[in-house]
């Protein structure tokens, strides 16, 4: 289910090899009151990501090990909801092709970067996760909607069904009384209704 409810500022993940990095990106965005988680690579990332909240991934490009578009194209197959920010100090062709076919990532930010710079980013960021999350709850809420309206028409079609075939039945059944009736009558020679021969002789 989609929850409509958000904090009033994001959780964000910031992996980054260096530690001074981390240290004064960190303290400027809690300094705008945002929550702050850290990774020095992306193992520890995934681990953050696993055990915490995460609304948004700033992440280095040139790390030990694997490098941040590949650690960010995964992250959209597995939380395509979070918005995707790579910071890279040499932003190749290449890189920035992957960036937008597979990794799919809201903004690139050129280090060094300044403190606007990465707040504007920011800022970018959870403002489309809260539109993406509006507009899927509103989608949510309309499949609901279709859901329950299928059903009571379902309801509704089952018992005017019901109802249609017990009229026939019944009409069958008088029908077949009827000549049974008629059957009786000849065969016999009874006459089931001598009424109508005494008002003919009246």
């Amino acid at each position: 289910m989609i929850s409509s409810s958000t904090s009033d500022f994001p959780h964000i993940l910031l992996v980054d090899d260096e530690a001074s990095n981390r240290a004064v990106f960190g303290e400027l965005l809690r300094g705008r009151e945002h929550h702050v988680l850290t990774a020095a690579d992306t193992d520890e990332a995934r681990d953050v990501i696993r055990r915490e909240k995460v609304d948004i991934v700033v992440c280095d490009q040139e790390m030990p090990g694997e490098d941040g578009l590949t650690f960010l194209t995964a992250l959209r197959e597995s939380h395509p909801l979070i918005p995707r920010i790579l910071m890279t100090g040499h932003l190749s062709a290449a890189n920035a092709l992957r960036g937008v076919n597979e990794a799919r990532l809201l903004r690139y930010i050129q280090k060094p970067c300044s403190a606007q710079d990465l707040l504007d980013a920011v800022s970018e960021a959870w403002k489309t996760l809260k539109i993406e999350k509006e507009h899927l709850l509103a989608m949510s809420r309309k499949d609901s909607w279709a859901r329950n309206f299928l059903s009571e028409r379902t309801v509704l079609t089952q018992i005017v069904f019901t109802g249609v075939l017990a009229l026939t039945a019944l009409t069958l059944s008088a029908a077949v009384l009827f000549l049974l009736l008629y059957l009786f009558k000849s065969l016999l020679g009874i006459d089931l209704c001598p009424e109508l021969h005494l008002k003919d002789v009246l």
